[in-house]
């Protein structure tokens, strides 16, 4: 997730933000507003870390946010898939049930009740 989806995600982002720094204040996360620039620096005021703990603490979480968002969007659109071909084959399978051609398990017996019809 680049910058702009951080700023994009950011209201299904913040409880989970204030769930992972429990220091940052309600006032924090209305400042930060999605700007992850902001949450850094309210990581080093609320925890003192310097600046590059407070990006590498940033980019561990957003990380490990990002793997887990685009593997469940991944899990859902691969299921979504399945059900679409599971679907399909069912709706094949109902079709060659219901067509002529086969209700006979002889190729023969479908030919020779075509002539008893026409004759």
């Amino acid at each position: 997730m680049n910058k702009d989806n951080f700023e994009e995600h950011w209201n299904e982002l913040k409880s989970k933000v204030q769930q992972k720094w429990t220091k940052l204040t309600n006032e924090d996360i209305t400042h930060i507003n999605g700007k992850s620039d902001l949450l850094i620096k309210a990581l080093e005021k609320r925890y003192g870390y310097e600046k590059d703990q407070a990006q590498k603490e940033f980019n561990s979480w957003h990380c490990e946010w990002s793997h887990s968002s685009s593997s469940t969007s991944t899990s859902k659109n691969a299921l979504s898939g399945f059900q679409t071909s599971q679907n399909k084959s069912n709706q094949e399978e109902s079709f060659s049930k219901n067509s002529p051609s086969n209700k006979h398990t002889n190729p023969h017996e479908h030919d020779q009740e075509k002539k008893r019809k026409a004759g």
